[in-house]
Protein backbone atom coordinates (compact mmCIF):
# COMPACT_ATOMS: atom_id res chain seq x y z
CA UNK A 1 0.00 0.00 0.00
CA UNK A 2 1.06 3.59 -0.63
CA UNK A 3 2.61 5.93 2.20
CA UNK A 4 0.79 3.57 4.65
CA UNK A 5 -2.65 3.77 3.69
CA UNK A 6 -5.00 1.57 4.88
CA UNK A 7 -2.96 0.14 7.96
CA UNK A 8 -3.69 -3.18 8.69
CA UNK A 9 -4.09 -4.54 12.14
CA UNK A 10 -4.89 -8.10 13.06
CA UNK A 11 -6.09 -8.44 9.53
CA UNK A 12 -8.43 -5.61 10.00
CA UNK A 13 -8.31 -1.64 9.24
CA UNK A 14 -9.02 0.41 12.05
CA UNK A 15 -10.31 3.86 11.67
CA UNK A 16 -9.03 4.95 15.15
CA UNK A 17 -5.34 3.58 14.28
CA UNK A 18 -5.15 4.77 10.64
CA UNK A 19 -2.38 6.89 8.99
CA UNK A 20 -3.44 9.73 7.43
CA UNK A 21 -2.71 11.25 3.96
CA UNK A 22 -3.51 15.14 4.21
CA UNK A 23 -6.21 14.53 6.71
CA UNK A 24 -9.28 16.88 7.03
CA UNK A 25 -11.21 18.29 10.00
CA UNK A 26 -14.36 16.66 10.10
CA UNK A 27 -13.28 14.14 7.46
CA UNK A 28 -13.92 9.85 8.99
CA UNK A 29 -11.54 7.92 7.42
CA UNK A 30 -8.19 8.91 5.73
CA UNK A 31 -8.17 11.94 3.05
CA UNK A 32 -6.52 11.56 -0.19
CA UNK A 33 -5.44 14.84 -1.43
CA UNK A 34 -1.78 14.14 -2.80
CA UNK A 35 -2.66 14.06 -5.99
CA UNK A 36 -1.15 10.69 -6.11
CA UNK A 37 -2.44 7.11 -6.81
CA UNK A 38 -3.24 4.75 -4.27
CA UNK A 39 -3.71 1.02 -4.45
CA UNK A 40 -5.71 -1.23 -1.50
CA UNK A 41 -4.58 -5.06 -1.27
CA UNK A 42 -7.76 -7.39 -1.17
CA UNK A 43 -8.41 -7.75 2.42
CA UNK A 44 -11.16 -7.75 5.01
CA UNK A 45 -11.52 -4.40 6.38
CA UNK A 46 -13.58 -3.63 9.20
CA UNK A 47 -14.72 0.65 10.28
CA UNK A 48 -14.95 1.15 14.20
CA UNK A 49 -17.55 3.77 13.80
CA UNK A 50 -17.00 7.16 13.02
CA UNK A 51 -18.17 11.07 13.89
CA UNK A 52 -16.99 12.78 10.68
CA UNK A 53 -18.58 13.56 7.81
CA UNK A 54 -17.44 11.94 4.42
CA UNK A 55 -15.87 8.89 3.70
CA UNK A 56 -16.03 5.99 6.46
CA UNK A 57 -12.49 4.21 5.34
CA UNK A 58 -11.69 7.01 1.77
CA UNK A 59 -12.24 10.44 1.14
CA UNK A 60 -11.09 10.82 -2.08
CA UNK A 61 -10.62 14.69 -2.54
CA UNK A 62 -7.18 15.18 -5.05
CA UNK A 63 -6.10 11.86 -6.03
CA UNK A 64 -6.55 8.18 -7.51
CA UNK A 65 -8.19 5.04 -5.22
CA UNK A 66 -8.01 2.13 -6.45
CA UNK A 67 -9.54 -0.94 -4.56
CA UNK A 68 -7.91 -4.26 -5.48
CA UNK A 69 -9.72 -7.10 -6.43
CA UNK A 70 -10.78 -9.71 -4.47
CA UNK A 71 -11.92 -13.34 -5.86
CA UNK A 72 -15.46 -15.38 -5.23
CA UNK A 73 -13.64 -17.55 -2.64
CA UNK A 74 -12.08 -14.65 -0.83
CA UNK A 75 -13.09 -11.51 -1.80
CA UNK A 76 -12.25 -7.90 -0.38
CA UNK A 77 -14.62 -6.95 2.01
CA UNK A 78 -15.44 -3.03 3.96
CA UNK A 79 -17.73 -3.78 6.70
CA UNK A 80 -18.71 -1.93 9.63
CA UNK A 81 -18.09 1.84 8.63
CA UNK A 82 -20.11 4.81 9.38
CA UNK A 83 -19.94 8.56 9.40
CA UNK A 84 -22.17 11.23 11.01
CA UNK A 85 -22.29 14.40 8.51
CA UNK A 86 -26.07 15.11 7.36
CA UNK A 87 -25.45 17.99 4.97
CA UNK A 88 -26.10 17.65 1.58
CA UNK A 89 -21.86 17.01 0.56
CA UNK A 90 -21.96 14.59 3.50
CA UNK A 91 -21.87 10.62 2.99
CA UNK A 92 -20.10 7.70 1.80
CA UNK A 93 -20.06 5.28 4.59
CA UNK A 94 -16.93 3.87 3.02
CA UNK A 95 -16.20 5.98 0.16
CA UNK A 96 -16.58 9.29 -0.84
CA UNK A 97 -14.96 10.63 -4.88
CA UNK A 98 -15.67 14.33 -4.59
CA UNK A 99 -14.72 16.95 -6.98
CA UNK A 100 -13.30 17.18 -10.36
CA UNK A 101 -9.60 15.78 -8.71
CA UNK A 102 -10.59 12.31 -7.64
CA UNK A 103 -10.51 9.29 -9.56
CA UNK A 104 -10.46 5.82 -9.01
CA UNK A 105 -11.59 2.08 -9.53
CA UNK A 106 -13.09 -0.89 -7.64
CA UNK A 107 -11.64 -4.63 -8.36
CA UNK A 108 -13.87 -7.29 -9.20
CA UNK A 109 -15.58 -9.03 -5.85
CA UNK A 110 -15.32 -6.48 -3.57
CA UNK A 111 -18.62 -6.86 -0.39
CA UNK A 112 -19.64 -3.40 1.03
CA UNK A 113 -21.80 -5.34 4.46
CA UNK A 114 -23.46 -3.10 7.11
CA UNK A 115 -21.92 0.43 6.20
CA UNK A 116 -23.93 3.52 7.25
CA UNK A 117 -24.83 7.41 6.71
CA UNK A 118 -26.66 10.21 8.21
CA UNK A 119 -26.67 11.23 5.03
CA UNK A 120 -25.69 10.59 1.27
CA UNK A 121 -24.64 6.80 0.02
CA UNK A 122 -24.30 4.23 3.03
CA UNK A 123 -21.49 3.04 1.48
CA UNK A 124 -20.56 4.43 -1.43
CA UNK A 125 -21.26 8.60 -2.67
CA UNK A 126 -19.71 9.45 -6.50
CA UNK A 127 -19.65 13.83 -6.57
CA UNK A 128 -17.51 13.34 -9.10
CA UNK A 129 -17.86 16.09 -12.20
CA UNK A 130 -16.04 14.41 -15.30
CA UNK A 131 -16.99 11.63 -17.33
CA UNK A 132 -12.64 10.54 -17.10
CA UNK A 133 -13.12 10.93 -13.55
CA UNK A 134 -15.70 8.83 -12.65
CA UNK A 135 -14.30 5.67 -10.88
CA UNK A 136 -15.32 2.27 -12.52
CA UNK A 137 -17.17 -0.77 -10.98
CA UNK A 138 -15.79 -4.38 -11.15
CA UNK A 139 -18.32 -7.39 -11.28
CA UNK A 140 -19.50 -9.26 -9.17
CA UNK A 141 -19.86 -6.77 -6.41
CA UNK A 142 -21.53 -7.23 -3.15
CA UNK A 143 -24.12 -4.37 -1.61
CA UNK A 144 -25.84 -5.46 1.41
CA UNK A 145 -26.92 -3.51 4.88
CA UNK A 146 -25.56 -0.94 3.93
CA UNK A 147 -28.05 2.49 5.41
CA UNK A 148 -28.56 5.74 4.40
CA UNK A 149 -30.98 7.73 6.76
CA UNK A 150 -31.21 10.18 3.69
CA UNK A 151 -30.85 9.21 0.02
CA UNK A 152 -29.16 5.95 -1.38
CA UNK A 153 -28.83 3.03 0.79
CA UNK A 154 -25.72 1.77 -1.00
CA UNK A 155 -25.05 4.29 -3.32
CA UNK A 156 -25.39 7.70 -4.11
CA UNK A 157 -24.96 9.29 -7.66
CA UNK A 158 -24.66 13.24 -6.84
CA UNK A 159 -23.92 14.10 -10.99
CA UNK A 160 -23.55 17.45 -12.82
CA UNK A 161 -26.08 19.04 -14.90
CA UNK A 162 -25.43 18.64 -18.65
CA UNK A 163 -22.46 16.78 -17.91
CA UNK A 164 -23.22 12.77 -18.87
CA UNK A 165 -21.86 10.78 -16.20
CA UNK A 166 -21.78 6.90 -16.41
CA UNK A 167 -21.83 4.72 -13.73
CA UNK A 168 -21.79 0.75 -15.10
CA UNK A 169 -21.99 -2.17 -12.47
CA UNK A 170 -21.98 -5.89 -13.68
CA UNK A 171 -23.29 -9.14 -12.06
CA UNK A 172 -23.66 -7.54 -8.85
CA UNK A 173 -26.14 -7.96 -6.28
CA UNK A 174 -28.38 -5.08 -3.92
CA UNK A 175 -29.78 -6.55 -1.40
CA UNK A 176 -31.26 -5.79 2.53
CA UNK A 177 -29.95 -2.11 1.96
CA UNK A 178 -32.43 0.82 3.08
CA UNK A 179 -32.75 4.37 3.64
CA UNK A 180 -35.56 4.23 6.01
CA UNK A 181 -34.57 6.46 8.95
CA UNK A 182 -35.60 9.80 7.53
CA UNK A 183 -39.20 11.03 6.45
CA UNK A 184 -36.69 12.14 3.49
CA UNK A 185 -35.66 8.64 2.85
CA UNK A 186 -35.23 7.35 -1.23
CA UNK A 187 -33.69 4.73 -2.99
CA UNK A 188 -32.73 1.91 -0.51
CA UNK A 189 -30.33 0.74 -2.79
CA UNK A 190 -29.02 2.93 -5.52
CA UNK A 191 -29.66 7.08 -6.02
CA UNK A 192 -29.11 8.70 -9.22
CA UNK A 193 -29.72 12.31 -8.57
CA UNK A 194 -28.88 14.09 -11.93
CA UNK A 195 -31.26 13.87 -15.32
CA UNK A 196 -27.93 14.15 -17.13
CA UNK A 197 -26.17 10.85 -15.13
CA UNK A 198 -26.62 7.41 -16.88
CA UNK A 199 -26.24 4.10 -14.02
CA UNK A 200 -26.07 0.81 -16.28
CA UNK A 201 -26.59 -2.34 -14.58
CA UNK A 202 -26.15 -5.49 -16.13
CA UNK A 203 -27.08 -9.03 -14.80
CA UNK A 204 -27.65 -7.33 -11.85
CA UNK A 205 -29.93 -8.33 -8.81
CA UNK A 206 -31.96 -6.10 -6.43
CA UNK A 207 -33.43 -7.62 -3.21
CA UNK A 208 -35.26 -6.76 0.11
CA UNK A 209 -34.02 -3.11 0.18
CA UNK A 210 -36.47 -0.49 1.10
CA UNK A 211 -37.24 3.16 1.68
CA UNK A 212 -39.05 5.45 3.67
CA UNK A 213 -40.76 7.84 0.66
CA UNK A 214 -40.04 6.04 -2.29
CA UNK A 215 -38.29 3.54 -4.49
CA UNK A 216 -37.59 0.49 -2.73
CA UNK A 217 -34.30 -0.36 -4.79
CA UNK A 218 -33.39 2.67 -7.14
CA UNK A 219 -34.29 6.05 -7.23
CA UNK A 220 -33.73 7.78 -10.68
CA UNK A 221 -34.03 11.16 -12.58
CA UNK A 222 -31.25 10.48 -15.29
CA UNK A 223 -31.37 7.39 -17.32
CA UNK A 224 -31.16 4.20 -15.98
CA UNK A 225 -30.66 0.64 -17.83
CA UNK A 226 -31.38 -2.74 -16.54
CA UNK A 227 -30.37 -5.30 -18.29
CA UNK A 228 -30.89 -9.13 -18.61
CA UNK A 229 -27.65 -10.70 -20.80
CA UNK A 230 -26.42 -13.92 -19.58
CA UNK A 231 -28.75 -14.72 -16.80
CA UNK A 232 -32.44 -13.88 -15.79
CA UNK A 233 -32.11 -11.04 -13.47
CA UNK A 234 -34.48 -10.70 -10.49
CA UNK A 235 -35.66 -7.79 -8.59
CA UNK A 236 -37.53 -8.47 -5.81
CA UNK A 237 -39.17 -7.97 -2.23
CA UNK A 238 -37.84 -4.69 -2.23
CA UNK A 239 -40.03 -2.25 -0.67
CA UNK A 240 -41.38 1.35 0.37
CA UNK A 241 -42.57 1.69 4.06
CA UNK A 242 -44.12 4.87 5.09
CA UNK A 243 -44.79 8.21 3.23
CA UNK A 244 -47.89 9.00 0.99
CA UNK A 245 -48.33 11.14 -1.94
CA UNK A 246 -49.19 10.46 -5.58
CA UNK A 247 -45.70 11.32 -6.57
CA UNK A 248 -44.46 8.67 -3.87
CA UNK A 249 -44.42 5.14 -4.18
CA UNK A 250 -42.45 2.65 -6.45
CA UNK A 251 -42.15 -0.57 -4.69
CA UNK A 252 -38.84 -1.14 -6.42
CA UNK A 253 -38.31 1.77 -9.07
CA UNK A 254 -39.11 5.20 -8.70
CA UNK A 255 -38.23 6.67 -12.51
CA UNK A 256 -38.60 10.52 -13.12
CA UNK A 257 -36.96 10.49 -16.81
CA UNK A 258 -35.73 7.51 -18.85
CA UNK A 259 -35.94 4.07 -17.40
CA UNK A 260 -34.86 1.17 -19.96
CA UNK A 261 -35.42 -2.78 -18.90
CA UNK A 262 -34.40 -5.00 -20.94
CA UNK A 263 -34.08 -8.94 -21.32
CA UNK A 264 -32.15 -10.28 -24.28
CA UNK A 265 -33.38 -13.12 -26.24
CA UNK A 266 -35.22 -15.56 -23.92
CA UNK A 267 -33.61 -13.79 -20.91
CA UNK A 268 -36.08 -11.80 -18.84
CA UNK A 269 -36.28 -9.14 -16.12
CA UNK A 270 -38.69 -10.60 -13.22
CA UNK A 271 -40.13 -8.32 -11.11
CA UNK A 272 -41.52 -10.17 -7.90
CA UNK A 273 -42.98 -9.49 -4.52
CA UNK A 274 -42.24 -6.03 -4.74
CA UNK A 275 -44.53 -3.35 -2.10
CA UNK A 276 -45.10 0.19 -1.75
CA UNK A 277 -47.53 1.92 0.63
CA UNK A 278 -48.32 4.59 -1.90
CA UNK A 279 -48.21 3.53 -5.92
CA UNK A 280 -46.86 1.28 -8.08
CA UNK A 281 -45.67 -2.10 -6.35
CA UNK A 282 -43.19 -2.41 -8.67
CA UNK A 283 -42.66 0.97 -10.61
CA UNK A 284 -43.81 4.14 -10.18
CA UNK A 285 -43.40 6.42 -13.42
CA UNK A 286 -44.30 9.89 -13.10
CA UNK A 287 -42.48 13.02 -13.93
CA UNK A 288 -43.30 15.55 -17.04
CA UNK A 289 -40.44 13.92 -19.03
CA UNK A 290 -40.76 10.07 -17.54
CA UNK A 291 -40.26 7.62 -20.15
CA UNK A 292 -40.22 3.82 -19.40
CA UNK A 293 -39.59 1.34 -21.94
CA UNK A 294 -39.39 -2.63 -20.64
CA UNK A 295 -38.82 -5.72 -23.21
CA UNK A 296 -39.07 -9.08 -21.79
CA UNK A 297 -40.13 -8.67 -18.24
CA UNK A 298 -42.54 -10.77 -15.87
CA UNK A 299 -44.41 -9.01 -12.64
CA UNK A 300 -45.53 -11.13 -10.00
CA UNK A 301 -47.18 -10.92 -6.72
CA UNK A 302 -46.23 -6.84 -6.45
CA UNK A 303 -48.62 -5.45 -4.23
CA UNK A 304 -49.54 -1.31 -3.79
CA UNK A 305 -51.50 -1.06 -0.61
CA UNK A 306 -52.56 2.52 -2.74
CA UNK A 307 -53.59 4.24 0.60
CA UNK A 308 -54.73 7.96 0.37
CA UNK A 309 -57.73 7.51 -2.66
CA UNK A 310 -58.78 6.89 -5.93
CA UNK A 311 -55.28 8.66 -7.37
CA UNK A 312 -53.25 5.55 -5.97
CA UNK A 313 -52.65 1.92 -7.47
CA UNK A 314 -51.05 -0.36 -9.73
CA UNK A 315 -50.23 -3.33 -8.25
CA UNK A 316 -47.17 -4.50 -10.18
CA UNK A 317 -46.90 -0.35 -12.13
CA UNK A 318 -48.18 3.15 -11.88
CA UNK A 319 -47.52 4.66 -15.10
CA UNK A 320 -47.96 8.63 -15.47
CA UNK A 321 -46.57 9.71 -18.54
CA UNK A 322 -45.32 7.58 -21.29
CA UNK A 323 -44.43 3.44 -21.27
CA UNK A 324 -43.84 0.85 -23.49
CA UNK A 325 -44.27 -3.29 -22.88
CA UNK A 326 -43.37 -5.58 -24.89
CA UNK A 327 -42.43 -8.94 -25.49
CA UNK A 328 -39.72 -10.03 -27.96
CA UNK A 329 -38.79 -13.56 -28.00
CA UNK A 330 -40.21 -14.65 -24.97
CA UNK A 331 -43.63 -14.52 -23.67
CA UNK A 332 -43.78 -12.24 -20.58
CA UNK A 333 -46.80 -12.37 -17.91
CA UNK A 334 -48.27 -9.80 -15.52
CA UNK A 335 -49.72 -12.38 -12.73
CA UNK A 336 -50.86 -12.40 -8.99
CA UNK A 337 -50.37 -8.58 -8.40
CA UNK A 338 -52.08 -6.68 -6.20
CA UNK A 339 -53.99 -3.23 -5.50
CA UNK A 340 -55.81 -2.29 -2.66
CA UNK A 341 -57.13 0.42 -5.01
CA UNK A 342 -56.96 0.71 -8.67
CA UNK A 343 -55.42 -1.18 -11.43
CA UNK A 344 -54.71 -4.72 -10.27
CA UNK A 345 -51.55 -5.03 -12.11
CA UNK A 346 -51.27 -1.11 -13.90
CA UNK A 347 -52.74 1.76 -13.06
CA UNK A 348 -52.34 3.46 -16.23
CA UNK A 349 -52.70 7.70 -16.84
CA UNK A 350 -51.04 8.40 -19.52
CA UNK A 351 -49.87 6.83 -22.97
CA UNK A 352 -49.27 2.72 -22.63
CA UNK A 353 -48.08 1.14 -25.15
CA UNK A 354 -48.33 -2.86 -25.39
CA UNK A 355 -46.58 -4.60 -27.58
CA UNK A 356 -46.38 -8.57 -28.42
CA UNK A 357 -43.68 -8.30 -30.89
CA UNK A 358 -42.07 -11.71 -30.68
CA UNK A 359 -43.73 -13.48 -28.35
CA UNK A 360 -47.16 -13.06 -26.22
CA UNK A 361 -48.56 -11.24 -23.62
CA UNK A 362 -50.57 -12.43 -20.85
CA UNK A 363 -52.40 -10.60 -17.88
CA UNK A 364 -53.84 -13.22 -15.41
CA UNK A 365 -54.99 -13.45 -11.31
CA UNK A 366 -54.68 -9.67 -10.67
CA UNK A 367 -57.03 -8.45 -8.61
CA UNK A 368 -57.96 -4.63 -7.45
CA UNK A 369 -59.94 -3.12 -4.31
CA UNK A 370 -58.46 -5.90 -2.22
CA UNK A 371 -57.65 -5.38 1.52
CA UNK A 372 -53.87 -5.39 2.51
CA UNK A 373 -52.69 -5.86 5.66
CA UNK A 374 -50.33 -4.23 7.60
CA UNK A 375 -47.68 -6.80 7.51
CA UNK A 376 -48.80 -7.27 3.84
CA UNK A 377 -50.80 -10.21 3.56
CA UNK A 378 -53.90 -9.69 1.38
CA UNK A 379 -57.40 -10.30 1.56
CA UNK A 380 -59.00 -11.10 -1.80
CA UNK A 381 -62.76 -12.10 -0.69
CA UNK A 382 -64.11 -8.66 -1.89
CA UNK A 383 -61.61 -7.83 -4.43
CA UNK A 384 -62.13 -7.85 -7.96
CA UNK A 385 -59.94 -9.11 -10.86
CA UNK A 386 -58.57 -6.55 -12.94
CA UNK A 387 -55.48 -6.07 -14.59
CA UNK A 388 -55.65 -2.56 -15.86
CA UNK A 389 -57.65 0.87 -14.81
CA UNK A 390 -57.32 3.11 -17.83
CA UNK A 391 -57.14 6.76 -17.18
CA UNK A 392 -56.22 7.52 -20.77
CA UNK A 393 -54.91 6.13 -23.96
CA UNK A 394 -53.30 2.01 -24.22
CA UNK A 395 -52.19 1.10 -27.71
CA UNK A 396 -51.89 -2.52 -28.02
CA UNK A 397 -49.97 -4.12 -30.51
CA UNK A 398 -49.84 -7.43 -32.05
CA UNK A 399 -47.20 -8.98 -34.45
CA UNK A 400 -49.14 -11.56 -37.05
CA UNK A 401 -49.19 -15.10 -34.89
CA UNK A 402 -49.10 -13.31 -31.46
CA UNK A 403 -51.66 -12.16 -29.09
CA UNK A 404 -52.26 -10.24 -26.24
CA UNK A 405 -54.51 -11.74 -23.53
CA UNK A 406 -56.55 -9.69 -20.82
CA UNK A 407 -58.10 -12.32 -18.10
CA UNK A 408 -58.71 -10.11 -15.55
CA UNK A 409 -60.36 -7.15 -17.39
CA UNK A 410 -59.82 -3.33 -17.81
CA UNK A 411 -61.61 -1.00 -15.64
CA UNK A 412 -61.46 3.17 -15.73
CA UNK A 413 -61.84 5.25 -12.69
CA UNK A 414 -64.06 7.67 -14.21
CA UNK A 415 -67.28 7.24 -16.77
CA UNK A 416 -65.95 10.19 -19.28
CA UNK A 417 -65.78 8.03 -22.06
CA UNK A 418 -64.25 10.67 -24.14
CA UNK A 419 -60.46 10.89 -22.65
CA UNK A 420 -60.23 7.15 -22.58
CA UNK A 421 -58.99 5.06 -25.15
CA UNK A 422 -58.35 1.34 -26.49
CA UNK A 423 -56.47 1.74 -29.82
CA UNK A 424 -55.18 -2.00 -31.64
CA UNK A 425 -52.67 -2.14 -34.36
CA UNK A 426 -51.18 -5.09 -35.87
CA UNK A 427 -52.49 -8.41 -37.37
CA UNK A 428 -52.43 -10.25 -34.03
CA UNK A 429 -54.76 -10.41 -31.38
CA UNK A 430 -56.10 -8.34 -28.84
CA UNK A 431 -57.93 -11.12 -26.25
CA UNK A 432 -59.91 -9.55 -23.97
CA UNK A 433 -60.80 -12.13 -21.66
CA UNK A 434 -63.40 -11.18 -18.91
CA UNK A 435 -66.71 -8.98 -18.46
CA UNK A 436 -65.54 -5.16 -18.88
CA UNK A 437 -68.33 -3.64 -17.58
CA UNK A 438 -66.78 -0.96 -15.65
CA UNK A 439 -64.47 0.24 -18.34
CA UNK A 440 -65.95 2.66 -19.72
CA UNK A 441 -64.41 4.20 -22.91
CA UNK A 442 -63.77 3.75 -27.02
CA UNK A 443 -61.85 0.46 -28.50
CA UNK A 444 -60.47 1.36 -32.12
CA UNK A 445 -59.79 -1.72 -33.81
CA UNK A 446 -57.33 -0.25 -36.35
CA UNK A 447 -56.00 -3.87 -37.31
CA UNK A 448 -56.09 -7.71 -36.84
CA UNK A 449 -58.58 -9.20 -34.15
CA UNK A 450 -59.92 -8.36 -31.14
CA UNK A 451 -61.28 -10.90 -29.69
CA UNK A 452 -64.09 -10.70 -26.57
CA UNK A 453 -65.25 -13.71 -24.17
CA UNK A 454 -66.66 -14.47 -20.84
CA UNK A 455 -69.17 -12.79 -21.64
CA UNK A 456 -67.29 -9.27 -21.52
CA UNK A 457 -68.88 -6.45 -23.07
CA UNK A 458 -69.44 -5.56 -26.68
CA UNK A 459 -71.30 -7.97 -28.03
CA UNK A 460 -71.31 -11.01 -25.06
CA UNK A 461 -69.39 -14.52 -25.42
CA UNK A 462 -66.96 -14.95 -27.74
CA UNK A 463 -67.22 -11.99 -30.17
CA UNK A 464 -64.63 -11.20 -32.98
CA UNK A 465 -64.10 -7.98 -34.15
CA UNK A 466 -61.80 -7.72 -37.34
CA UNK A 467 -60.80 -5.42 -39.96
CA UNK A 468 -60.07 -1.87 -40.21
CA UNK A 469 -61.59 0.94 -38.79
CA UNK A 470 -63.87 -0.20 -36.37
CA UNK A 471 -64.80 1.33 -33.03
CA UNK A 472 -66.93 -0.01 -30.35
CA UNK A 473 -67.70 1.49 -26.87
CA UNK A 474 -67.95 -0.82 -23.71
Amino acid sequence: MNNGIGKKLKNTLLIAAMLSVGAGAGYAGETIDDGATHDIVSDVYTGTGSDGTQGGAYNVTNGTLNIGSGTSEDPTVFKNFSVTGTNSSNGGGVLYFASSNSKGSIGNYVKFLDNATKAYGGAIYLGVESAENMPTFGNNLTFSGNTSEKNGGAIYIKGKDSTELTVTINKSVFENNTATVSSSGIGGAIVVNNASTVLDLTDTSFSGNEAYKTDGAINNVGTTKITASTGNVTISNNKTTEALGTSYGGGAIYNNKNLIIKGTGTKVVNFSGNKTISSGGAILSAGSSADTKITNANFTNNISKGTGGENYGGGAIDNRNTMSITADGTNISFSGNVSANRGGAIFNKGVLNINAKNGNIVCENNYSNAVVNADWTTDLSSAKLNSITNDSTINFNTNSGYSIIIRDGIDTKSSNQNDKAINKTGAGTLELAAVMDDYKGKVNIQQGILKTTNGGGAGGTNTLFTGTGVTTTF
